[in-house]
């Protein structure tokens, strides 16, 4: 699939490559395509002209090669970040300016997929000739199986990693005199292999599957080479046997050892049988740090402290990164974990991190949508900076804040504007310990549990006081009517007197989450 996408991105150059007089030109590009991909020749026969990219090329994702003319993918494209690209190129030699409408085309296995369940830490070892992981058998042979060094075991073995789904398909060549000699060519021997997980949870499956006749009957699959099966030319016994194993497992958790109990029963043509019961261990040894693939060969392409998935080459990004290389910008806002059972009168200090943005963005912080000013007594710590392992600028700002009374608890929420406006925001929840009436909130001492009774009183207690009050406001409401022979206004206010329940927020959207870009869940 990956292939046929960008073949049918190349068919679109037939009409828009080196045509001159157009000024636009429709480009489409699979997004798997690899940087260097060429996807437009500016410059046509002898044509001299120079070309250079004026605008439009954002997260520097194309270039020109000076050279040869062609306008082709400098880093790694991604469907769903930026489907379409509208490119101005410049020709310096006459002022005219091309407009380059690229389309990527979306490519469902791409890009690769990082699951946690199967990662493996990069490995101390500094060789990429060595799997990511062993097989150790524990039988009467004694002997590892399934384990390549890139030499004598891995010149006829290959393994292929499915991420998405945590699996490894491992294919290994037998060939020696016992085969040729025990197993004649065209028949098939009794061969029977189960295994049970003896690790609680059950960590996956396991099962083999041999190909005995695999010079000319063998599944059909890239990661077996042909050339496996060519018998060498100081062969003794003519056409030697080549046994072809398949080894399938599924569900690969790589946290610890997996362990099976296994059964084999063999029986050839000639008589030879055996049955034999042992243990086989999936040992997860990791590939070299950036590093991945069945024989950790393949380079990782993870940037700016991206962690390298060992099966796929997955990325997973550091905030503040996204993209297949971790190399686009993608500002973050971070909350320290929500406070719950904070007791009457602790101090609670709340911590928000802001990565990859202007550091001179302005910050705030609200609670319960209103925003927090110096004079309610909030103590604000802010520090800015670069984080050179990420490669990343960051904005950390605190605040200590005593929590008293219930009006202190809910919602503190930080946010940030950009310099083009843009904003962040992200909150988290700050609760007193048991349930609180705002009503009756006195009548609570710390640190003296209530029963049920007590705190049923004490509300209908405040409720009765309540209707007192109310009952002796609405008679001196009716006293004044009678006495002054007009009406007195129950509700409302005069305009002079200001409204102390108004927000002072700075930053309205505070509390509109759907307005908020990119907010972050911890």
């Amino acid at each position: 699939m990956r292939h046929l996408l960008k073949v049918l991105a190349g068919v679109t150059l037939l009409f828009a490559s080196c045509h001159a007089g157009r000024k636009t030109y429709s480009i489409a590009v699979s997004e798997s395509a690899d940087p260097g991909h060429v996807i437009l020749c500016l410059r046509g026969g002898i044509d001299k002209k120079t070309y250079r990219i004026s605008d439009g090329n954002k997260d520097d994702r194309f270039a020109i090669d000076r050279d040869s003319g062609n306008l082709y993918v400098k880093r790694y494209l991604n469907f769903d970040i930026d489907s379409h690209y509208e490119v101005m190129v410049t020709n310096d030699h006459n002022g005219d300016e091309l407009r380059l409408l690229i389309s990527v085309i979306d490519d469902p296995s791409y890009p690769p997929v990082f699951n946690p369940t199967c990662h493996i830490p990069p490995r101390a070892r500094n060789d990429s000739s060595v799997w990511p992981f062993m097989v150790r058998v524990s039988s009467i042979f004694g002997y590892k199986l399934l384990y390549s060094d890139g030499k004598r075991h891995g010149q006829r073995s290959s393994a292929y990693l499915n991420n998405d789904q945590c699996e490894a398909k491992v294919f290994v060549v037998m060939r020696d005199k016992f085969l040729t000699t025990q197993i004649p060519p065209g028949t098939t021997p009794v061969f029977q292999f189960s295994c049970t997980n003896i690790r609680d949870p059950t960590r996956g499956t396991l099962t083999a599957t041999p190909y005995w006749n695999a010079s000319y009957d063998r599944p059909q699959d890239d990661a077996i080479d042909p050339e496996w099966f060519v018998n060498p030319a100081s062969s003794r016994y003519g056409e030697r046997r080549h046994v072809l194993l398949e080894v399938d497992m599924t569900d690969i958790i790589t946290e610890d050892l997996t362990v099976f109990n296994c059964r084999l029963e063999f029986e050839t043509a000639t008589g030879f049988s055996v049955i034999s019961e042992g243990k086989l261990a999936f040992d997860p040894i990791g590939c070299p740090a950036g590093y991945y693939g069945g024989t950790c060969r393949n380079v990782c392409v993870c940037q700016n402290g991206g962690n390298c998935h060992p099966f796929n080459g997955a990325c997973k990004c550091p905030d503040g990164w996204t993209g297949r290389a971790c190399d686009i910008v993608d500002p973050k806002i971070v909350i320290s974990a929500n406070h719950g059972d904070v007791m009457p009168g602790q101090t609670v200090q709340i911590s928000c991190a802001v990565v990859n943005v202007d550091p001179s963005s302005t910050f705030a912080w609200a609670r319960n949508g209103r925003q927090l000013l110096p004079s309610d007594g909030v103590k604000t710590m802010t520090s800015r900076g670069f984080d050179v392992g990420m490669n990343r600028t960051f904005v950390n700002s605190t605040i200590i804040t005593n929590i008293s009374t219930l009006a202190d608890s809910g919602e503190y929420a930080c946010a940030y504007v950009t310099s083009s406006g843009k904003l962040y925001r992200e909150s988290a929840q700050v609760a007193l310990e048991g349930t609180f009436s705002p009503d009756c909130i006195n009548c609570f001492s710390q640190g003296r549990p209530y029963r049920a009774e007590t705190i049923a009183l004490c509300v209908m207690s405040t409720l009765a006081i309540s209707l007192i009050v109310a009952m002796a406001t609405q008679c001196e409401i009716n006293r004044r009517k009678r006495k002054d022979g007009k009406a007195v206004p129950t509700a409302g206010r005069p305009r002079s007197v200001p409204d102390i329940k108004e927000r002072t927020v700075q930053f309205p959207n505070l509390i509109a989450r759907g307005a908020v870009e990119n907010e972050y869940v911890v």
